[in-house]
């Protein structure tokens, strides 16, 4: 048996990090917290492309939600 962390677990730690960056790095500009927890929702607007169809709004939602969009 090969121990291996899955690949799963490896985008959960990458996404948990970015977060944690992101909030520091906002902190430390002194913005305001609910532009920010408003803004923390924006990629989830990505969804509405589901209204046209599965892969359409599965291609629009994955390009909302990957690094290079932002």
């Amino acid at each position: 048996m090969t121990n291996f962390i899955p690949l799963r677990l490896y985008l959960e730690l990458e996404g948990m990090a970015a977060f944690c960056v992101a909030t520091l790095v906002d902190a430390g500009q002194h913005s305001s917290w609910w532009l920010y927890g408003a803004l923390l929702f924006v990629p989830d607007v990505f969804m509405l492309g589901y209204a046209v169809n599965l892969g359409v709004g599965a291609l629009i939602y994955n390009l909302g939600h990957t690094y290079i969009v932002p």
